[in-house]
């Protein structure tokens, strides 16, 4: 699953990047592989999307959320 298709208030767990472009992006933002992150909220039109990590609120854009394919936390 991709980041831009969990739901709202959905925690998950960053598996992989499909993008190597948006890495070093990502990495400066605290988003790792097996880092857990928590959905927040969406723009009315899905861009961005509002996520939690370790603490910290980040905006992402669509296209980003794209290329994070993450596992949802039961």
């Amino acid at each position: 699953m991709r980041l831009h298709q969990v739901p709202i208030g959905q925690k998950v767990k960053i598996l992989e990047f499909q993008h190597r472009g948006i890495f070093l992006k990502l990495l400066e933002m605290g988003l790792l592989p097996d880092t857990i992150i928590e959905v927040l909220g969406k723009a009315p039109l899905g861009d961005p999307i509002y996520i939690a990590v370790h603490q910290t609120f980040v905006a992402l854009r669509k296209s980003e959320a794209q290329n994070i394919v993450v596992q949802i936390i039961v």
